[in-house]
């Protein structure tokens, strides 16, 4: 055992004294400057290319080499540019074995601090095509071996590489792609076990990597551990496994690559660790990042995918695979509640997204659907959502200045598709069904404390199964059907004056009349009260009331007015009306004043839209409504209720508007009728038995074929009262 360990030690004592005199004999015999040169001569006549080395020097701390300084090469004639390669110093290893022999074997090249300039004119001529470099690779294999597939040769001709702190810029200025790698650093290892198939591994890193397209990207860190065969005759790179990281993000990729003379295909297989949603962040460009200010997002995904490449194809380049969401919760600052999904899984391939939610909650309301987009150039989208939300999340985004507050609990279930950039012709279908229902707005004279609505919609047709509200003071009940209402609301203002919405349903329900007094003219501070109920069928364009065609039964309950312009307040008002499109039957109206009363019934002919306080009504173009009437009364006192038509009464109000009396109370219309009172006050003389005839016209009401008993006698005639001017009474 003594005589092996004595034996190596004297081997290892002869390697050491040889590659000493070896150094020594190169520093005698073949100084710097004549390997410089040497260097220079060999190298320029490689490449084809202008070599410039400052300073060359020989050592054998790392293994026996010649280091060489501040190397430069050229560009081609025609190319304007920096060096195509500038190196603090390259450090060439040799074998020693074969130097002994005269022959010289790369082992090692380290490149420190290069900086590489990579151009490509407009017209295709480029700085880093080296016509030269096919004559270092055997005939036998060069023959079948592509311009492309030749320069990799050559640049791999080398056991092991070294590259630290590079710098490599690529630009082309045929298709305005810039590229930078920033802080490259490389080292890999090449096995030729017979001469034509190449064994690599290795890892390469860059700190930085800056790429201008049509939009720049954001800065990406890249390291790739790889093992890899390229099989120098087939022309095929077999990647038997490759670590990739980007930004953090983890990759690992298989494929295998092939550049044949027909043409270059490949295939890889890509899978990634679990990688946080956040992270995907550190991807995207500054102007897509402002896109997502406000968002909160958490969560992690796993990718699975498959790629192909044909220069062949059509289309050459073909991909599929899937990614699987895990736990991710996503929130806005300005939308109440959290988006959650336990886990969602994605598929994908050329021109088409396949997303499925599972187990998904918003503000902890359950979430599920599918998602589909195809043709990424003009994206469509196909898919469905279902689940519950509260409505508190559609308060954001109503108008601010109507102050709406909304919320309930609301289930839905939506079906859309048609093209992402043209909403106008998306295709939407859906329910929706809401309890617990609570509703604001400065529009509302009261707010809406309860409502429960079940509502199915698409595009031309919305079905209220149900609408129920209740308010403090009364509640509201519609079923029916609205035409184009979802193309009216997601119009814009002008879009919108294009659309008319139509409504037809049944609208039941009890009013507190007092909610009108903020509608009514405040001109002699009116106060309404009392309860309406109706039963009405609604048909008729929402937009426009003039055409609406209103059908069923309304009754007032109740009521009671009061206005200055009044002489005396209505005490007591009932009502029991039928409606229908172009005609009001008064089955019953009965007014009790502080002394008088009244009692009517009768048809109103063509109410409608005349009588409609809308401002937006040309009364002048439609009919007047005409009123055939029947009143009775038992007592009727014209000094207290007109005194501006008694003689002496010293009242003139022809001074005031010609509206002053409330059109509540005597609205602007036609009518003819007949009239019976027991008992009627005029000029503080009662008479009895009244029976007469009444005709109505522009605000003109004559009585005429009046008969009555005064004292122990009986009366007749006539009398006409103008409500434009009371003075006039005849």
């Amino acid at each position: 055992m003594k005589k092996f360990l004595k034996i190596l030690a004297w081997l290892a004592g002869v390697l050491i004294v040889l590659a000493i005199l070896a150094f020594v004999g190169l520093k005698i015999f073949l100084p710097a400057e004549k390997i410089r040169d040497l260097a220079i001569e060999k190298g320029s006549a490689a490449i084809g290319r202008e070599v410039s080395v400052e300073t060359i020097d020989i050592s054998i701390w790392g293994g026996l080499g010649v280091k060489l300084e501040k190397v430069a090469v050229g560009n081609p004639e025609g190319i304007d540019a920096p060096d195509f390669l500038a190196a603090e110093n390259v450090d060439v290893k040799l074998h020693i074995w074969p130097l002994l022999s005269g022959e010289y074997q790369v082992d090692r090249l380290i490149v420190n601090r290069p900086r590489i300039n990579m151009v490509k004119l407009a017209d295709g001529v480029n700085n880093y095509t080296f016509e030269t470099v096919d004559r270092k690779i055997p005939d036998d294999v060069a023959r079948d071996m592509s311009p492309e597939t030749k320069t990799a040769a050559a640049a791999v001709s080398f056991d092991r590489l070294e590259v630290n702190d590079g710098r490599v810029s690529y630009r082309d200025d045929s298709s305005g792609t810039d590229l930078q790698l920033i802080g490259l650093n490389l080292s890999t290892a090449l096995d030729r076990p017979d001469g034509r198939l190449y064994r690599s591994s290795g890892k390469i890193s860059v700190d930085t990597v800056r790429a201008a397209f049509e939009e720049p990207l954001p800065p990406l860190s890249i390291a790739l551990r790889y093992e890899a065969e390229y099989d120098l005759p087939r022309q095929r790179l077999n990647l038997q496994q490759a670590d990739l990281d980007v930004n953090g993000l983890e990759f690992r990729i298989e494929g295998e690559l092939q550049h044949p003379e027909q043409g270059m295909t490949a295939r890889a297989t890509i899978k990634s660790r679990r990688i946080k949603v956040a992270d995907l962040f550190k991807l995207m460009s500054p102007e897509q990042l402002a896109m997502l200010e406000g968002f909160d997002v958490d969560g992690g995904f796993t990718l699975d995918a498959d790629v192909q490449y044909d220069a062949n194809r059509e289309s050459p380049l073909l991909y599929s695979g899937s990614a699987v969401i895990n736990d991710l919760v996503m929130a806005k600052d300005d939308i109440p509640g959290k988006l959650r999904f336990q886990k969602a899984l994605l598929d994908f391939e050329p021109d088409n997204l396949r997303m499925n939610i599972e187990n998904g909650t918003f503000d902890d309301k359950p979430l599920k659907g599918h998602v589909v987009v195809s043709n990424f150039e003009s994206p469509r989208i196909n898919g469905e959502l279902a689940g519950q939300a509260n409505l508190a999340f559609a308060t954001p985004f109503l108008p601010a200045e109507d102050a709406h507050e909304l919320a309930g609990a609301v289930d839905f279930s939506i079906k859309f598709q048609g093209p992402v950039k043209d909403f106008d012709a998306m295709v939407l279908s859906g329910q929706l069904a809401v309890a617990d229902g609570r509703y604001n707005s400065a529009l509302l004279p009261e707010p809406i404390d309860e409502f429960t609505c079940d509502v199915y919609f698409d595009n031309t047709l919305t079905r209220v199964n149900d609408l129920s509200l209740k308010t403090a003071s009364g509640w509201l009940d519609f079923k029916g059907r609205i035409n184009n209402l979802l193309p009216y609301m997601l119009a814009d203002s002008a879009g919108a004056r294009a659309v008319s919405p139509a409504i037809d349903g049944q609208l039941k329900g009890r009013v507190n009349l007092a909610l009108a007094n903020r509608f009514l003219d405040p001109t002699g501070s009116p106060e309404l009260a009392g309860q309406l109920d109706m039963d009405i069928n609604l048909a008729g364009d929402a937009t426009d009331f003039s055409n609406f065609q209103p059908r069923g039964n309304v009754s007032i309950r109740n009521a009671s007015y009061r206005d200055s312009l009044l002489p005396e307040p209505i005490e007591a008002l009932s009502a029991d009306l039928n409606i229908t499109p172009d005609t009001i039957t008064v089955r019953n109206i009965a007014v009790e004043f502080t002394s008088s009363d009244l009692t009517l019934s009768g048809k109103l002919i063509n109410p409608f839209p005349y009588l409609l306080p809308l401002d937006v009504i040309d009364r002048s173009q439609v009919k007047r409504p005409l009123f055939l009437f029947e009143v009775s009364s038992r007592r009727f006192d014209t000094d207290r209720l007109f005194p501006e038509a008694v003689p002496g009464s010293g009242t003139n109000r022809s001074a005031l508007p010609a509206d002053s009396v409330p059109p509540i109370i005597l609205p602007d219309i036609d009518g003819a009728g007949t009239f019976t009172i027991d008992t009627m006050i005029y000029s503080g003389v009662e008479f009895t038995a009244i029976s007469g005839k009444v005709k109505i016209a522009n605000r003109q009401i004559d009585c005429y074929d009046v008969d009555a008993r005064v004292y122990s006698g009986e009366v007749s005639g006539n009398t006409s009262v103008d409500l434009n001017d009371f003075e006039n009474a005849r």
